[in-house]
């Protein structure tokens, strides 16, 4: 879960102009940070650091609890939202 919020998180950053260096600059950030073959680093770096910031345990799943946690940091920059598909 802390993964995937780094990687959102640098999505919402994505600047709005396409044809400025801010732009190239992100999508080298991307692309590193998003590789599928192996765990970058900078990923697992800001996760844990997310995770920690938030006092939830590293070695653990992410529950409602750590949720609550999470968006405290986050906030008021970016908010969690939670989705619940049934049939």
């Amino acid at each position: 879960m802390p993964r995937a919020i780094v990687v959102a998180r640098l999505h919402a950053q994505k600047p709005s102009s396409t044809d400025s260096e801010a732009l190239v600059t992100w999508n080298r950030k991307l692309d590193r940070i998003k590789r599928r073959n192996v765990l970058p680093p900078q990923q697992r770096d800001q996760a844990i650091e997310l995770k920690a910031s938030a006092q939830c345990a590293i070695d653990q799943p992410c529950g409602p609890r750590e949720w609550s946690q999470l968006q405290k940091v986050l906030a008021p920059h970016y908010r969690l939202k939670n989705y619940e598909f049934t049939e």
